[in-house]
């Protein structure tokens, strides 16, 4: 894993370099370890909504559901945990939040514990200067890690959601997932000149954990 992670140039540093954007990544090594429900790590903010009472900075590699660290040599990442179901056939869902001090237009990231069928769909609201991102997934998850990210000069935005869901196949079932090595980009103003140029770049990988 750690070859690939290394040859993996951290997809979103390389789609922003030849705009000259600094790369900002969390790795969540010094970040407390524990349950949290609104914490700041490196200048970000990050708020759970809905979560269980475990979700918040882990060091469990792999978890009991299929979560680990993908940082190099590190430990911590970020355990997002909905509350569990009561019944087979409900859906569970909770959503974490990343509101940066300064705006961003590119973001990206590690996920683990995603299911088979997980898809992510993206949508800016040019009025809040928001990004959502919704996944639904297998709630039982898998044994591989995803990267997810996109560029989109010329529209900065203040923060990012990730709204996750799944229906869950027995009662006391929980959908949950690792978030590691977020690398966000800070627009300068020369890039701010860009307009219209949209989404500029998406790329989603995998890699089995080894």
């Amino acid at each position: 894993m750690k070859r690939l992670l290394s040859r993996l140039c951290a997809l979103v540093a390389c789609a922003v370099a030849g705009y000259g954007e600094p790369i900002q990544t969390l790795t969540f090594e010094d970040a407390a370890l524990g349950p949290f429900t609104t914490t700041t790590v490196d200048g970000v903010g990050l708020t759970f909504a809905n979560q269980s009472t475990a979700a918040g900075i882990s060091n469990a590699n792999p978890s009991s559901v299929s979560t680990w660290n993908t940082t190099a040599a590190g430990s911590n990442y970020v355990f997002d945990e909905t509350k569990a179901s009561a019944n087979a056939g409900d859906t569970v869902s909770d959503s974490l939040t990343f509101s940066f001090g300064d705006p961003t237009d590119a973001f990206g990231a590690y996920i683990t514990g995603l299911g088979t069928d997980a898809t992510f769909d993206y949508s800016y609201d040019p009025g809040t200067g928001a990004v959502t991102l919704n996944a639904t997934g297998d709630a039982l998850g898998f044994n591989v890690a995803q990267f997810f990210g996109f560029t989109d000069f010329g529209h900065p935005f203040t923060s990012l959601t990730m709204n996750l869901s799944a229906v869950t196949p027995q009662a006391n079932f929980v959908y949950a997932i690792g978030v590691d090595d977020v690398s966000v980009a800070a627009p300068e103003p020369a890039t701010l000149t860009l307009l219209g140029l949209g989404l500029a770049g998406l790329g989603r990988m995998r890699f089995r954990r080894k």
